[in-house]
């Protein structure tokens, strides 16, 4: 019989918050060991991103004959942001490794794996959002900035990212075969997705895209920073996302509690 109740997965998740020394250490440990030995250390990623935004955001607005600016700030800002959505997701098979390790060795509560997940893409994602910071301040007259709402679309873009790392995290464990399904899955997801182009410009794209869960959560972010139209459709679509992928994630957890260890 399983006894890890509902609440149990509540009050590990409120335990896991209060030990935050434990797992912010590790996180920007971890960067820091990613990048050891280099001259500039995790400022590589922004660097490379810094690169990157540049070359594809020129290159596909010449090809699509777009406002360079408009456009440039539009692809800038929604891959930016789509980099932090595909990494929750892909990343989210190693958020229980060394599982045998740190519950044993420490009365720390499992969160900590999830909160440790968490905050390091949250790391990587601060070094990334620099060059985009600065994007900003050059491209000022193409944004259309409404901060209250882009602040709700992020909280709700961090619900999702959290529970999909606990999700993902935990089915990564019992079927190994699922992570390099959801990684090939995100690569098709990014051209299908309206990141490098106006979803106007394909047919029936207006329609498509409502399928696409990572269309709403990236316009409900993007949208609110450039000028893109974000309907009342989006924010429901994105609530209902979370609220099912919450549950769905609470009853995962509490089913394979006592096999994560075994699993692993």
């Amino acid at each position: 019989m399983n006894r890890f109740t509902y609440w149990d997965v509540i009050l590990d998740t409120r335990d896991g918050l209060k030990q935050w020394r434990i797992w912010s250490a590790l996180s920007w440990n971890i960067i820091k060991m990613q990048y050891r030995r280099t001259l500039i250390g995790p400022l590589w990623v922004t660097l490379q991103h810094t690169i990157f935004v540049i070359a594809l955001g020129y290159m596909f607005a010449t090809i699509q004959k777009e406002n360079f600016s408009l456009f440039f700030v539009y692809f800038a800002t929604g891959y930016t942001f789509w980099l932090l959505i595909a990494s929750f997701v892909t990343e989210a098979g190693n958020t229980f490794m060394g599982i045998n390790g740190l519950p044993n060795m420490t009365r720390a509560a499992l969160s900590n794996h999830i909160y440790l997940q968490f905050t390091s893409q949250m790391l990587l994602f601060a070094h990334r959002v620099i060059p985009l910071i600065v994007i900003f301040f050059v491209f000022n007259r193409s944004l259309s900035i409404n901060l209250p709402l882009f602040l709700c679309g992020f909280c709700l873009l961090l619900v999702f990212g959290f529970w999909i790392s606990t999700l993902l995290g935990c089915l990564s464990l019992r079927f190994q075969d699922l992570m390099p399904a959801v990684t090939s899955l995100m690569q098709i997801m990014f051209f299908v997705t309206p990141v490098m182009y106006q979803k106007s410009m394909i047919p029936g794209g207006e329609h498509l895209s409502n399928f696409n869960p990572f269309y709403h959560i990236l316009v409900v972010v993007r949208g609110n920073l450039v000028q893109e139209n974000v309907t009342l459709y989006n924010w429901l679509a994105l609530v209902l996302i979370n609220i099912i992928g919450i549950a769905v994630t609470l009853w995962v957890l509490r089913r394979s509690r006592p096999k994560l260890a075994y699993w692993a």
